[in-house]
């Protein structure tokens, strides 16, 4: 009667498991079921861990070159964002001219009223030729000519020490045939007296 009942038993638990296994394959979708998965997993891990070792003894790899790859990180992931500065704007020249220089060009003005006077004029604009950068951007205070539109003279104004170029400024006007005056801030001269400078020989 034991040996009965054990069969079946057997029997009983051969169709649940043939049950089971339709009723896992029509949920799965007919997946292969791997109970060793894990343990398969836990055994490639093992595998490429005994590899690194192996290499490691053979001079193949290096710790510092795997931390480095480990630790590496891209250039774009850390770049911090620069914040750029705001253009600044140009903001008017008012008054144009001051101090010593406008009152020369009054000085001027008054006593040569059949003249223009131009302020601030770039050495390059007198001639035709192309001059070293420095003189060329170099600039005359007040730059005087006749009805005619012929340059009469071109004057400065400075101090007791003159300033880098001026000597270069100098030799290159008298070349042009320009004459060239150099005004003292504190000892400019009268309106009446600046026509004679201009045209003495």
């Amino acid at each position: 009667m034991s040996y009965f009942g054990l069969i079946v038993g057997g029997m009983l638990a051969a169709i649940a498991l043939v049950l089971w296994f339709h009723w896992h394959k029509s949920v799965t979708g007919g997946e292969k079921l791997d109970l060793f998965s894990k343990k398969s997993g836990e055994r490639n891990q093992g595998d490429s861990l005994e590899d690194f070792i192996a290499a490691y003894r053979r001079g193949e790899v290096s710790l510092k070159e795997e931390t480095k790859a480990a630790t590496a990180v891209p250039a774009a992931a850390v770049a911090v964002p620069v914040a750029m500065p705001e253009p600044v704007l140009p903001g008017r020249r008012d008054p144009y001219l001051s101090g010593a220089t406008k009152l020369a060009y009054y000085v001027c003005k008054s006593g040569l009223r059949d003249h223009h006077v131009f302020a601030c004029v770039r050495v390059q604009s007198l001639c035709t030729g192309k001059l070293d950068v420095r003189l060329g951007e170099s600039e005359i205070g007040l730059l005087v000519c006749n009805a005619g539109m012929s340059v009469v003279a071109a004057i400065d104004v400075i101090g007791s020490e003159p300033t880098a170029g001026d000597d270069a400024k100098k030799e290159l006007l008298r070349t042009l045939g320009i004459r060239y005056l150099r005004f003292s801030p504190k000892s400019l001269p009268k309106p009446e007296e600046i026509r004679t400078l201009l045209y003495r020989t």
